[in-house]
């Protein structure tokens, strides 16, 4: 009997010397639903289309993508959000799904609402109603749209380039923002003082919403800036 006592004795001894050294390590999932929104700004411009992307992480599901003060567009993980300038702000809302099926919001985001400005068209770099250089038009041949609240160019889609006839004006077509070779014979052909006239410029917004824009003009001249010495 004293034999077995000590025994017990030896065996809670060993368990304590190992409970001091050990630690036993549980993993435990974390439940709650993670959501993030990309991109990271709260702005929302008119006249085009935002796209937001929704980044889920966590045991539980979405219970749906609601926006008061936008139009929201998609589904799963990928929506568009189109706004005008008749409200200043939007809220976005994200439900989860709870164990029990009900619906809770687990994220919301505000934005604000900016209208957006008309790109900016420059014909070999410069603005309408500008002098534009034969020379520089010879380098650049190109016509550009950027936006300055956002600090972007945006695609040029397409152009229209007016050539006055003695039986009225004509139109040159050109995909892209160059001039192409019909249009670039028509131009050497002007004379200085001419005006060149591009219309029907159609740009891509950001979010892929095509907006055509006003005519440009812009008088030719050539100040020698070719002559050496």
């Amino acid at each position: 009997m004293r034999k077995s006592g000590m025994f017990i004795l030896f065996v809670l001894h060993a368990f304590s010397s190992f409970a001091q050294d050990s630690a036993l390590i549980f993993k435990v999932r974390d439940p709650e639903m993670k959501v993030s929104v990309i991109p990271a700004d709260s702005i929302l411009w008119t006249e085009q289309a935002n796209p937001i992307h929704i980044r889920i992480k966590g045991e539980k599901k979405l219970g749906g993508v609601f926006a008061k003060g936008a139009r929201l567009i998609g589904s799963d993980s990928s929506y568009v959000l189109y706004v005008t300038d008749k409200d200043q702000t939007a809220l976005l809302t994200i439900y989860e799904i709870l164990p029990d099926g009900a619906k809770a919001v687990c994220f919301t985001k505000k934005y604000t609402i900016k209208k957006c400005a008309q790109p900016i068209i420059k014909i070999c770099g410069v603005v309408k109603d500008s002098v534009l250089d034969l020379w520089d038009f010879h380098i650049r041949n190109n016509i550009t749209a950027y936006l300055k609240d956002q600090k972007k160019y945006i695609p040029i889609v397409s152009f229209q380039m007016v050539c006055a006839r003695s039986t009225g004006n004509d139109t040159l077509f050109s995909y892209g923002n160059k001039f192409n070779l019909t249009m670039r014979e028509e131009l050497f052909r002007m004379k200085p003082g001419s005006t060149l006239t591009i219309c029907n410029i159609e740009v891509l917004l950001p979010g892929g919403k095509k907006k055509v824009m006003p005519p440009v003009q812009v008088f030719l001249a050539e100040t020698g800036k070719r002559k050496v010495g």
